[in-house]
């Protein structure tokens, strides 16, 4: 599973200005990118989607159990996969505040 996240200690501090930037240019080098959005939150999760055209996920720490988080992660891989590309998994960013504990 490969992908990275962008997190800063605050709002306001341009994570979604370097994640929709990143995200242009993975599509842009055909790396075939997919967003998360941590938190409850659903502004940022439309740059994101207006980036790449398609609807991205959300992943929520508060509401979700990190098993929760985890499983809803591998779904979408093994769905993006069989459903969209099937040669590969799409890359996955994911833009928080907060870190995803384990």
């Amino acid at each position: 599973m490969a992908g990275f996240m962008i997190a800063a200690p605050r709002s306001g501090s341009g994570k979604t200005m370097v994640t929709c930037g990143i995200l242009e240019l993975l599509k842009r080098k055909q790396k075939n990118p997919f967003s998360y959005k941590c938190g409850p939150d659903y502004i940022d999760g439309l740059f994101h989607r207006k980036v790449l055209g398609i609807e991205g996920g959300n992943l929520d720490s508060f509401f979700e159990r990190p098993e929760d988080m985890r499983k809803k992660l591998i779904e979408a891989n093994y769905s993006i996969c069989n459903k969209k590309t099937q040669e590969r998994l799409r890359k996955k960013l994911i833009e928080s505040v907060n870190y995803l504990k384990n």
